[in-house]
Order: C-alpha cells, then structure tokens, then sequence
C-alpha cells in the first residue's frame, strides 16, 4: 500500500470534506420546520373599536375647551388625540339621562378596562412632506376654526376647510401683510421671496417695514411648511 505523504494528505481532506457535507444536512435538517407543525406567527393586533364622540355635546353644551383635550397643540407641532385616561378623568363619575348617550359612555368605560384601542376619526392628516407646527399657530392666536371648521358645532367631526397649499399661502400672506404694514409692496413679494441681508433691508425700507421685522417673511419660505 502506497502511504507516500501526497495520498496521506489527500485521504484526509476527502474524510473532512465529507464530513463537512453531512454537518450541513442535518443543520439544515434541524432548522426546518417539521411537517405538520407551522412556524409560530406573530398574533394580530385587534381590530379597533369605534366610538361616536360629539363636539357639540362636549363643547357647547358642556363647555369643554378645546386645550382641555388636546393639551400639546400649546407646546408641540402635533396636536394630540386624547387618550381614554384624558376622557375617564370625567366619565369616571359622569352619567346621563339619554340611554343612547350612556350607551356611548359604557362603551368608553368597557374599552378603557379591557385596553381596547378605539380608533378616532383623523380628518385632516396632512403628508409627510408637510410641516405644520399647531404651538406656533396657537402662540400666534389663531383660531381652532380657521384651519379645522366650526368644530364646536359638529356631532361628528368632518372636513370642512381644504388644507392645501393656496389655502396657507394665502393665508400667511395676509398675515405679512397685517403685521408688516406694507400694503402693495408686502402683497408683490414672491411667495418663495425671504427678506434677509442686503437686499432684505432695501426691500423693507421700500415697504416701511421695520428692520427688527425683516424675519417676518419667513412665513412665504418653501422651507418654513415644507420638509
């Protein structure tokens, strides 16, 4: 028999190759799942739950106020939906005479102790390019109704102001134009003009608008509602 060191060398890499092969198989072998037993999968989320919430009810008749309910429209760019703690801080205690009402409120009351998500209505979702800052609005005093409609009024919420691009434009101009006192000038400023430098002082100059005042046309920059 031939043991020469060439033949030793190559018998040895022929058992490991071989055995390398069979490690795979029966890897591969325990990694798959076995015949009549499905892969676990992640448990759904439930479907959730709808409730009928009235602004006129809770506005006009019982005088909530809208920050009561959504508190970060002061301090952050989103305003938020309150969540069944916010609403449980009165109907904790609160019960009516109308049984379709107090229906609606025993509905609340199940969902909040068995940690149901309730799905509210979101009426004016904008797209993610847009950036809309309500604190900023807020500071400025401007009114809920300007953007969303007489909400006070609706039994349910629907949209009734078109939140486009004409829409806000318009809308900041005015506002430039209010604050600034610049009459025809002010309204000629291109709507992606910003009033900065230079060229911004003569401009304000031109308009009689106060130097202190040249970061007003920030308002009319792409750059101020759009990410």
């Amino acid at each position: 028999m031939d043991h020469s060191p060439v033949h030793f060398h190559r018998g040895w890499i022929l058992a490991l190759a071989a055995a390398a092969v069979v490690a795979i198989i029966l890897a591969i072998g325990l990694l798959a799942p076995r015949q009549g037993h499905a892969a676990p999968t992640q448990e759904a989320e439930p479907t959730p739950i709808t409730i009928p919430y009235s602004h006129k009810v809770h506005v006009q008749e019982v005088g909530v106020q809208c920050m009561f309910c959504h508190t970060k429209a002061l301090r952050s760019p989103q305003a938020d939906i309150p969540s069944l703690n916010k609403c449980m801080v009165c109907h904790n205690y609160v019960s009516v005479d109308d049984p379709d009402a107090q229906a609606q409120i025993d509905q609340l009351k199940a969902a909040y102790e068995s940690g149901a998500r309730v799905q509210w209505p979101d009426v004016y979702r904008q797209p993610d390019f847009v950036r809309f800052d309500h604190s900023a609005h807020v500071r400025d005093n401007v009114a809920c109704e300007t953007c969303h409609g007489d909400v006070a009024n609706m039994v349910l919420v629907e949209k009734t102001v078109e939140l486009n691009m004409g829409f806000c434009v318009s809308c900041h101009r005015d506002q430039v134009k209010q604050d600034a006192g610049a009459g025809e000038v002010a309204a000629s400023v291109p709507v992606t003009a910003t009033i900065s430098g230079e060229a911004g002082a003569v401009l304000a100059d031109a308009a009689h608008i106060p130097h202190s005042s040249l970061d007003m046309p920030r308002l009319l920059d792409c750059s101020t509602c759009h990410k």
